[in-house]
């Protein structure tokens, strides 16, 4: 984007290769003397007190393990990196070797850098130096780390001896470019080379061998489009089909619009799963105790609020599931939502606003009696479509692939040779089980709770026998 320290724009002078390995930590580490001689323990303890530090960090123009990690760490704390200066401190910068070195020889009193867990380096500084980690806390650590979309993580007790209990750090990941200009059949020949030597490439050691697979070269945390000699093998071996969606942070008023709806959703669930009869019970109690009125209304509504757990599973699909569409793309090789995330996200809230008008009908169903009509069969059918592209948005087609099995068996399963066969249910028994029926359990709806409370009715199939007969 040309942002300092860069002058000028890099777009599209990189494209993107693969995924090399994400169990690359920020290690935050400070002297025991540093730290007791200014009462320091944490990273709100840094901001409050303002001390006097040097500060052995990476050089800005290496932008993952500065302006990705520490700086990011220090605005979500409240101060930045030039603040460090202001309060009379210094800098030594350099790679994490320059940094270390510094910390031994006594010319830094706080290191920030990237290294492996567990790295020999720091355990020998340590055995010369006592140190302490900087503590922190995870919801800082996530704020600093969805910036370049690393991720927030903890740091093992005893990964180091003067680590006494896990401490929050951001986890980052290592990808390889290719210049613009790179040749597609160049990158496509290495791509395949290291992709067909797994082994090979893990033997290398480091973070190579603890965390690179295949499996994750597609993986594409930099929305980066991916340069075509790239993207030809991942097609050809199906690396980018199979693999889950790509997150995706909406700005603007979309943003806005996504954290009113996700802190709606959160309150809404817990508001039906335990604080509507708590509140109600109280209220009620309250109101017959002194007489009024209006607390006993509005206990007696509390309490039956409840109740109605269809409406309560519609309303919760409408605000999630458009949620989730719109923050999570087709494939990792999509870095921005496309129309058909949007449309799905319509189609979504469109259905759930169906279960939503019509909640009388479906709260008075009567299995056995009741019969679903072709808007249910449809918005069922179109519901049960969406559940599944969701998961396999969330988790890849590994899970998803179960789901489907189930639901398959759960159709085709009439034509099962012996003790695997049950009875045909039909289109509307199978709807009415889906969508209806299940609903009217506290939020279990799922489906894969849904496939396997079918497949339960499959295997025990004379109670299919009794509701035909």
């Amino acid at each position: 984007e040309g942002k300092d320290p860069y002058k000028t724009p890099l777009k599209g002078k990189f494209s993107y290769v693969m995924m090399l390995y994400d169990n690359q930590f920020m290690h935050f580490i400070m002297t025991k003397e540093w730290a007791e001689a200014n009462g320091i323990r944490s990273w709100a303890d840094i901001a409050a007190r303002k001390p006097k530090m040097r500060l052995a960090i990476n050089r800005p123009d290496n932008p993952q393990t500065t302006i990705g990690g520490p700086y990011e760490v220090m605005k979500a704390y409240g101060f930045t990196i030039n603040d460090v200066a202001k309060w009379g401190g210094s800098y030594v910068l350099g790679n994490s070797q320059i940094g270390l070195d510094a910390l031994t020889d006594d010319k830094a009193d706080v290191f920030m850098n990237a290294r492996n867990l567990g790295d020999s380096l720091l355990k020998d500084v340590a055995s010369k130096r006592p140190l302490a980690w900087i503590d922190g806390d995870m919801a800082h650590m996530q704020k600093a780390a969805e910036t370049f979309h690393f991720k927030a993580d903890l740091v093992p007790k005893g990964t180091y001896p003067f680590m006494e209990k896990d401490y929050p750090t951001i986890r980052m990941w290592v990808s390889l470019l290719a210049g613009a200009h790179v040749p597609d059949e160049v990158v496509y020949k290495y791509v395949k080379a290291i992709a067909e030597n797994e082994a090979r490439v893990q033997s290398i050691g480091g973070s190579l061998k603890t965390s690179f697979t295949t499996a994750k070269m597609a993986t594409n945390p930099a929305n980066l489009p991916y340069h075509p000699g790239a993207l030809r093998y991942y097609k050809e071996k199906g690396l980018e089909v199979l693999r889950e969606g790509r997150r995706h942070r909406p700005g603007g008023a979309w943003l806005v619009l996504i954290r009113a709806g996700s802190v709606f959703a959160a309150l809404y669930v817990l508001w039906i799963g335990a604080l509507a009869q708590i509140f109600g019970t109280w209220a009620l109690n309250l109101g017959i105790s002194l007489g009024w009125n209006t607390l006993m209304d509005f206990g007696t509504w509390a309490r039956a609020f409840t109740a109605q757990f269809h409406l309560d599973i519609a309303i919760f699909i409408a605000v999630t599931f458009p949620i989730a569409f719109l923050t999570t793309t087709a494939n990792p090789t999509r870095a921005r939502l496309a129309w058909t995330d949007i449309a799905l996200a319509a189609i979504s809230f469109a259905v759930a606003l169906y279960y939503i008008v019509l909640n009388d009908r479906f709260l008075n169903w009567s299995r056995g009696f009741s019969q679903p009509t072709t808007g249910d069969v449809i918005a069922g059918f179109t519901l049960l479509a969406l559940v599944i592209e969701l998961c396999r948005r969330s988790v890849g087609w590994g899970l998803t692939s179960l789901v489907l099995v189930l639901l398959v068996f759960t159709v085709f399963g009439h034509w099962m040779p012996g003790p695997l066969g049950h009875d045909n249910f039909g289109v509307p028994y199978f709807i009415e089980m889906m969508t209806i029926m299940r609903w009217r359990r506290p939020m279990r709806f799922s489906s894969c709770s849904s496939a396997a409370s079918m497949n339960e009715r499959a295997a025990g199939s004379s109670s299919s026998s009794s509701r035909a007969r």
